[in-house]
């Protein structure tokens, strides 16, 4: 049984291969485009958060964060993907 990908919650400080770096490889070695990538972390400089969605996240959540923000922000890519 095959399953598809609705949302991709991904950390930037995840180990070995950073979380812009696997956004970077979703978007643009892979070229996938159609599945939403919310990016969380705790580098919550504007800089920091440029980059994210520079290199194709479709939000950027700063921690420490509220969960029914995320729950929010979730419902609403999901909304938007699937316009």
């Amino acid at each position: 049984m095959k399953k598809s990908i609705d949302l991709i919650l991904l950390d930037v400080m995840i180990p070995k291969l950073d979380g812009i770096s696997v956004c970077k490889k979703i978007r643009y070695a892979l070229n996938i485009s159609n599945i939403p990538i919310l990016m969380i972390s705790a580098k919550d400089t504007e800089s920091d958060k440029i980059v994210g969605l520079e290199m194709g996240a479709d939000d950027y959540i700063t921690k420490p964060f509220n969960l029914d923000e995320v729950k929010v922000r979730v419902r609403a890519v999901l909304r938007r993907s699937f316009m």
